[in-house]
């Protein structure tokens, strides 16, 4: 309220996790001793790491052989516009960091010097959501899955709805289907695959983004471009990722540029 508009913040549950990521070493020279070496198989419940999930990816450094970039940890229930909540976060993505790279060791052995090891770790965590301003317009889960078309449209997407959730993953796609993953309290994970939408379509091949999502009610001459726009959970899960980030960045940044030339009020400026 002190910059002229409203934000919203969603209840703890309901907030993406968030991921701190690391780099580590011993990857190649573990996969030449243990072929079958992979983060999937001691990450879960019962996998020695006692994660709650399994859902990670990791690439190797380009340009640093030997090194790999790893994002697999999962701090939920954590709202970062609360700096307690904040600090506990990185405190549990580093603790879970260590315990991804204790039970490699212990499962896959490996001689002293060549031992998976952390070289650094993020300096903060990724952050998939924080607060969102209230806007002109919220956009719906409907608008996405279903690609509605705006006359204020500035961005167009096709990335899936990815919801981040406490112990799984919930994937939708704009062709109908629905992967989720889960892991059971027994320490098993498990994939369901179905379909969100049943019937025989048309379906859209991208969803659009309106300028009235990135424009603050109550503010003038202001556009908030990124994770704060306003929009339903389910439509956050696909808006947020960064190909889409970048597009209302540079809509936002033509519009202030054109309301500036013309001598104009921003929000009046479609």
């Amino acid at each position: 309220m002190r910059a002229g508009f409203k934000t919203l913040t969603q209840p703890r549950s309901d907030i993406q996790a968030h991921t701190l990521c690391a780099i580590l070493s011993g990857v190649n020279a573990i996969r030449k001793v243990h072929p079958s070496f992979s983060f999937d198989k001691f990450m879960g419940p019962s996998g020695g790491a006692g994660l709650k999930h399994v859902f990670q990816w990791s690439a190797p450094v380009i340009g640093a052989p030997g090194l790999t970039f790893l994002a697999a940890t999962r701090i939920s229930a954590c709202d970062p516009s609360v700096a307690r909540d904040l600090t506990e976060g990185l405190f549990e993505g580093r603790a879970q960091l260590k315990r991804i790279v204790d039970a490699a060791n212990r499962m896959f052995p490996m001689p002293e010097g060549k031992r998976l090891a952390l070289v650094a770790v993020a300096p903060d965590m990724g952050i998939r959501e924080s607060r969102h301003i209230e806007a002109q317009y919220r956009v719906t889960s409907k608008d996405v899955l279903y690609g509605r078309h705006f006359d204020d449209c500035i961005a167009k997407g096709s990335y899936r709805v990815d919801i981040h959730e406490g112990s799984g993953i919930t994937l939708r796609y704009l062709n109908g289907e629905e992967h989720r993953m889960e892991a059971t309290p027994e320490g098993k994970v498990r994939w369901r695959r179905g379909r969100w939408r049943t019937d025989e379509g048309p379906y859209p091949t991208w969803y659009e983004i309106p300028m009235r999502a990135l424009r603050p009610v109550g503010a003038e001459n202001l556009c908030c471009a990124g994770r704060m726009i306003d929009c339903e959970r389910e439509a956050y899960g696909a808006l947020r990722v960064m190909v889409n980030c970048n597009q209302m960045g540079e809509a936002a940044g033509r519009a202030a540029a054109c309301a500036a030339n013309q001598r104009v009020a921003y929000n009046r400026q479609l």
